[in-house]
């Protein structure tokens, strides 16, 4: 039966109840041995020495393990620069930390002769230290989450990620972080008073919660968000909800955390949203978005998008097809944009939940099809 034993807190295994100090040292790769003193800690005695011919019974009562350290400072080589360390055992991390490295910056490998070993994902495995071990040190890759998910490749994990958010890009050393740790980045606090959307390949936008976490190795993801949740003093917003909605334009429109209304104006039912963002480069942060429920929806497919305020370039450039239109006891602003025949609607697939987004990339295509305003990718 093998026998469990601990050397510098690291696991080790005997097939032999009995073991001398050189088989100790050995077995954990620390030669040549004379390099290196042993202790060993019983109970509440502290640590004593143990000579290299020195049996020790590891079934004896009270034994918590093993500590090893070399008599002089070893020399290992990081990248070919010489360093001085003094430890027995360290972990990829303490390796770089002192060898200059910012650690999360790099990721370390051991070469032995022609093998090479390497610790990008396993950082904190304790590494034997011997005098003249030799390792290289490598940036860790910076992956842009984007241009993935626009390719179709899969996000590889270990890296750092290039994420965007509100169209800026922002490097982030974790493959994980909740929504409140993306607003965060963004200066935006409290997050309380801020909403995260995340928007994927696909065309769905969700609502991620500030204790959510979001994984960026996850497929699909494009970009993020933010919309801010101003506050207004007076009497709240009387919102009105007129006609009855599908299960999965309620269950859209809920999830956008905005406020909405189902309206009958005139003859005509309309979903309105308020305090819609806005990309960069226009006039106003946010507007309401008015969507016209035509009759025989969902077979008959959604047109255009309605706006209120009108919205204007920030650089003065104009923007197509446009048109006043009374709605509301306001001017909303119609853009016409329509569905092409390579892109027709589709009854069975196609709703609030995708006719949104679609509104979402006419407002962004406009500065692609007009380039004037610096709006970044």
């Amino acid at each position: 039966m093998s026998q469990e034993y601990r050397l510098n807190d690291k696991k080790f295994e005997s097939q032999d109840s009995k073991i001398t100090g050189m088989e100790i040292l050995q077995r954990a790769g620390l030669v040549p041995v004379e390099e290196y003193e042993l202790l060993i800690k019983v109970n509440e005695n502290g640590f004593e020495p143990i000579q290299l011919s020195e049996i020790i019974d590891l079934r004896a009562p009270g034994l918590e393990g093993f500590y090893s350290r070399p008599y002089d400072k070893l020399i290992i080589h990081v990248d070919d620069a010489a360093v001085q360390v003094s430890e027995s055992f360290m972990t990829p991390n303490k390796i770089l930390a002192a060898a200059g490295k910012v650690v999360k910056d790099f990721y370390l490998v051991q070469r032995e002769g022609e093998i090479e070993i390497g610790y990008k994902n396993d950082r904190e495995h304790k590494i034997a230290i011997k005098n003249g071990a030799r390792f290289l040190s490598y940036e860790v890759e910076i992956i842009d989450v984007h241009e993935h998910c626009q390719n179709g490749q899969p996000v590889p994990p270990d890296c750092k990620y290039r994420i965007s958010i509100d169209r800026e890009p922002y490097v982030v050393d974790d493959a994980c972080l909740t929504g409140r740790e993306i607003l965060l980045l963004t200066n935006k606090t409290p997050p309380d008073r801020f909403q995260l959307r995340q928007k994927f390949r696909d065309g769905r936008v969700v609502t991620i919660a500030n204790d959510q976490k979001v994984c960026f190795t996850d497929p699909g993801i494009e970009k993020f968000k933010t919309i801010p949740l101003d506050q207004t003093e007076g009497e709240p917003r009387k919102l009105r909800f007129e006609f009855d909605l599908l299960d999965e334009d309620q269950a859209f429109l809920s999830g956008l955390k905005l406020p909405f209304e189902t309206a009958k104006l005139g003859q005509e039912n309309w979903v309105l949203i308020h305090n819609y963002p806005i990309p960069e480069g226009y006039n106003v942060a946010t507007v309401s978005m008015g969507i016209r429920m035509v009759s025989g929806y969902p077979t008959a497919g959604l047109d255009m998008v309605y706006f209120f305020p009108a919205l204007s370039r920030v650089d003065g450039k104009p923007i197509g097809a446009l048109t006043p239109h009374a709605l509301d006891g306001k001017s909303y602003q119609q853009w016409s944009r329509h569905r092409t025949p390579a892109n027709p609607w589709r009854p069975q697939v196609d709703n609030l939940s995708t006719h949104v987004p679609l509104a979402d990339f006419w407002l962004e295509n406009e500065f692609i099809k007009r380039p004037g305003h610096a709006i970044s990718a």
